[in-house]
C-alpha cells in the first residue's frame, strides 16, 4: 500500500523520480496508513465539472434537540472564560459553574485537561458487527452528570474504562510545583453529552477552556510507556544526527556525507515516524485545534506515566525531518546519485524514504502545526477525519477567535452553505492578518474566483527567512476587503501595482550587482501557486515548440503534481522569466503585474517594523489580469518578497532607477495606484 496517490505516481514517474513502491506484502510497508490512514480526498475542492451557479445546490443545517428543558441555560457572557463544568479527579465528581467561579466546594481552582479523541470508538456509532461488544461495554462512572446515560461507551480495543480512569487520576500526580491540580476538564464529564445549546456554547469555547488549564495531557492510546519513550529518543537522536552532519539549507550546498551515513538516520527516523503516526490522535480533527493552542502539552502512552516529552518537542523534531528530506530531494539528487557506493537499490531506497517522511509528517499536520501559523491550519485540517466536513473549519476557527457559521451566537439552527461557511472564514481571516493571509500557495488548482481566500490546498512556503512567516510584524500597504458580484464573492484591493515585467528586470540587475557577475542569487523569491494542470487546455493552443517534448508544459512549481519552493538564485530568475514569458503567450493582451501588500524585517525578535536590524523585505501578490463570465477580476498566481540592494560605489542613472522600483518610490511611472476584485 503507497501512501502516494494514483496522480502523484503518474507524476512522479514522469519525472524519474520515483521507482514502483514495494508490494503490499513487504517487509517496510507503512503499517501507519494501513491502520491509521489519513483522510483522503481533494483539497482544494476544484471540481473541473463545478457551475459558480450551483453555489446553492448543497445546504447544510444543523438540528439541535433542547437537550434538558428543565435546566437553567448558563450563557457565555455570564461564565467567561471558565468552563461550564470541571471534574473533581478524587471523589470523580462533576461540579458545574457558579456565580463567583465555584465549583462545589472550591473557588477558581487550577484545572489541568486531557486532549484525546474517541469519536471513532463510540459503540453507538461503529457497525452491527459489534453489537455483543456494545452490551458487554459499560461507560465510566462520573457523578453529579444529568447525562450519565449519554456517556459514550468506547471500544476496549481503543482503550478500557480502567485506562480512562487510570489517565483522569494520573493527571494529580503530574505538576511542576510538585502540589497535585485537584479538577481536570474532561469533554464527556464537562460537555452535556445530549445535543443542545450549552453543549454547542461550549464547543465554541475550546480555546479559551484549553488556555486556562495549568497543564494540558496529550493522551497516545496505542503506545504503551516503555516503547512509546523509544520512539521519541530515536526522532530525538535522528533530529540530532541531522545537525551533526550539517543539515542542508535550501541556500546552500549539502555536506558531502555518504548515502550510507545519510540512510542511518534516514531509516531510523520513517519506521520510528511511522510507529508513532499508528495512534489515531494523529487523525482526529479536533484533536489539531488543541495541539495549536497547547504546544507545551506532555505526551503520555497508554499508562499515562509522564514521558518528560513535550509536543512542541516532536513537533521541532518533525519539521527538522521534514526540511531535511526536502532539501535533500531539492539539491543532493544528482549528487548522491553520482556516487560510485549509491546502487540502484540504495537510490530507490532512499528516493522511497524521503518521499515517506515528507508525506508523513505533512498528513499528520506537525510542520504546520510547527510553523505556529495559524493560516496553515486550515490546509492540516483536511486530512484529518470527521464525520462532517464543515467541522474542518469549525474544528480550527478558535484558534483564530472566530465563531462562525452555527457557532455564532444564537446561529445554532442557522441554513448555512459549506461556500459561505469557507467564505466566512477567508473574510475574517483577511480582515485580521492582511499580509499573512495570502503568503501561502495552493498545491491544486482552485476555482476560478476562489483565490483570494486560504483552502485545504494551501500550503505555507519554506522562504529563506531567519523568522517564521507567523512571528513577522507586517507593515500594511494596500487595503485588502471582499465585495459581491455575479454571485461570487470576490477579494477586492487597492494599492500600488506594478508591471511584473518590470519588477523582473529590476531584480535581474539588482541580483547581478549583488553577485558581481551572472546572478547566482536573487534579491527576490517567487512562491507560484499551483494554476496549471498538464491535462488542462490552458496551453494547447500554443505552437509544440514553446513547450516540452512530450508536448506538455514542462514541470515546474506551477504544474499540478510539481509544487515546490524554489531558493534564491539561478532557477528563481528562470522562473520570473517563465512566468513573464508563458502568461503573455497564454493571455495575450491581459496585463500581469504585483501588488504591493506590505513590507516586514527579517529578525530574530521582531519587534518593531521600525527596527533596524534584519533586512526589509517587500511583499507582493501576482495578479494576472482576467474574466469570469462577463466579471472582470484579476487571478492570484502566487506572491513574492524581495529586498533592494545595497550599492557599494555611486548610483548610476539605471542603479538609481533599480533601486527606486525595489523601493516602490517610483509612483509616476512604473508603479502605479489600482483597484480590482481578485480570486
Amino acid at each position: 500500500m503507497s501512501i502516494i496517490s494514483s496522480l502523484d505516481l503518474e507524476l512522479l514517474r514522469e519525472m524519474n523520480e520515483y521507482s514502483e513502491p514495494l508490494s503490499d506484502d513487504a517487509p517496510d510497508i507503512l503499517q501507519s496508513y494501513i491502520d491509521n490512514p489519513p483522510h483522503q480526498g481533494p483539497l482544494s475542492g476544484f471540481d473541473y465539472n463545478h457551475s459558480v451557479d450551483d453555489d446553492i445546490s448543497k445546504i447544510a443545517t444543523v438540528s439541535l434537540s433542547d437537550g434538558d428543558n428543565n435546566h437553567e441555560y448558563i450563557t457565555p457572557q455570564e461564565i467567561g472564560n471558565w468552563p461550564q463544568r470541571l471534574l473533581h479527579v478524587p471523589s470523580m465528581t462533576s461540579y458545574e459553574w457558579a456565580p463567583g467561579n465555584i465549583y462545589g466546594n472550591h473557588i477558581a481552582p487550577d484545572y489541568n485537561a486531557i486532549s484525546y479523541t474517541w469519536g471513532r470508538y463510540d459503540l453507538l456509532y461503529m457497525a452491527n458487527a459489534e453489537q455483543k461488544v456494545l452490551r458487554k461495554t459499560e461507560p465510566i462512572k462520573i457523578a453529579g452528570i444529568p447525562w450519565a446515560d449519554d456517556v459514550p461507551r468506547i471500544h476496549p480495543r481503543h482503550f478500557s474504562v480502567d485506562d480512562f480512569r487510570n489517565v483522569i487520576l494520573q493527571t494529580l500526580k503530574v505538576s511542576s510545583s510538585g502540589q497535585k491540580t485537584e479538577f481536570v476538564w474532561l469533554d464527556v464529564a464537562c460537555i452535556d453529552q445530549r445535543n443542545g445549546p450549552q453543549k454547542m456554547a461550549e464547543i465554541g469555547r475550546q480555546a479559551k477552556i484549553f488556555g486556562g488549564a495549568k497543564a494540558v495531557f496529550v493522551w497516545l492510546t496505542r503506545h504503551r510507556a516503555e516503547r512509546l519513550e523509544e520512539v521519541l529518543a530515536v526522532l530525538k537522536e535522528c533530529t540530532d544526527e541531522i545537525g551533526k552532519l550539517g543539515s542542508p539549507t535550501i541556500q546552500h550546498s549539502l555536506p558531502m556525507y555518504t548515502t550510507g551515513q545519510e540512510m542511518a538516520w534516514l531509516g531510523k527516523a520513517r519506521n520510528a515516524l511511522d510507529e508513532l503516526f499508528m495512534d489515531p490522535w494523529f487523525t482526529s480533527l479536533w484533536t489539531l485545534q488543541e495541539a495549536f493552542l497547547c504546544p507545551q502539552a506532555y505526551l503520555l502512552p497508554l499508562e499515562a506515566f509522564a514521558s518528560g516529552y513535550t509536543l512542541a518537542h516532536l513537533c521541532e523534531w518533525c519539521e527538522s525531518l521534514q526540511k531535511a528530506c526536502n532539501r535533500i530531494e531539492l539539491t543532493g539528487q544528482n549528487h548522491w546519485e553520482r556516487l560510485e557506493t549509491s546502487s540502484s537499490e540504495e537510490i530507490r531506497i532512499r528516493r522511497k524514504y524521503l518521499v515517506e517522511v515528507d508525506t508523513m509528517v505533512l498528513h499528520r499536520s506537525l510542520g504546520a502545526l510547527a510553523s505556529r501559523n495559524p493560516i496553515a491550519l486550515y490546509g492540516a485540517a483536511c486530512y484529518r477525519k470527521t464525520r462532517n466536513d464543515m467541522d474542518r473549519v469549525y474544528a480550527i476557527e478558535q484558534v483564530f477567535g472566530f465563531h462562525l457559521g452555527t457557532s455564532a451566537p444564537g446561529a445554532a439552527n442557522r441554513l448555512i452553505h459549506p461556500l459561505t461557511l469557507q467564505n466566512e472564514l477567508g473574510t475574517k481571516v483577511l480582515e485580521m492578518y492582511p499580509v499573512l493571509s495570502q503568503l501561502h500557495v495552493f498545491t491544486e488548482p482552485v476555482e476560478l474566483g476562489r483565490g483570494w481566500r486560504i483552502s485545504g490546498s494551501s500550503r505555507i512556503p519554506d522562504l529563506c527567512l531567519k523568522t517564521k512567516l507567523a512571528s513577522i510584524l507586517y507593515t500594511r500597504t494596500c487595503r485588502l476587503s471582499t465585495e459581491t458580484a455575479g454571485g461570487m464573492q470576490w477579494g477586492y484591493f487597492d494599492g500600488m501595482i506594478c508591471p511584473c515585467e518590470q519588477l523582473r528586470k529590476a531584480w535581474l540587475l539588482a541580483s547581478s550587482s549583488v553577485a558581481q557577475a551572472r546572478p547566482t542569487t536573487s534579491v527576490q523569491q517567487i512562491a507560484l501557486d499551483v494554476f496549471l494542470s498538464r491535462r488542462k487546455p490552458e496551453y494547447q493552443h500554443l505552437p509544440s515548440e514553446k513547450l516540452g517534448p512530450d508536448g506538455l508544459e514542462p514541470k515546474n512549481p506551477a504544474v499540478w503534481g510539481f509544487s515546490r519552493d524554489i531558493p534564491p538564485g539561478r532557477e528563481q530568475h528562470e522562473l520570473a522569466a517563465w512566468l513573464t514569458l508563458r502568461m503573455g503567450e497564454m493571455f495575450p493582451g491581459m496585463q500581469l503585474v504585483v501588488l504591493h501588500l506590505g513590507n516586514f524585517k527579517d529578525q530574530e525578535e521582531a519587534a518593531s517594523p521600525d527596527v533596524s536590524n534584519g533586512p526589509l523585505y517587500r511583499v507582493g501578490l501576482l495578479l494576472l489580469e482576467s474574466n469570469l463570465k462577463g466579471t472582470p477580476y484579476w487571478r492570484r498566481l502566487g506572491f513574492c518578497i524581495w529586498t533592494a540592494p545595497e550599492w557599494e560605489d555611486e548610483l548610476d542613472a539605471a542603479q538609481t532607477k533599480v533601486t527606486r522600483i525595489l523601493l516602490v518610490q517610483d509612483r509616476q511611472t512604473l508603479w502605479q495606484r489600482g483597484s480590482g476584485r481578485f480570486g
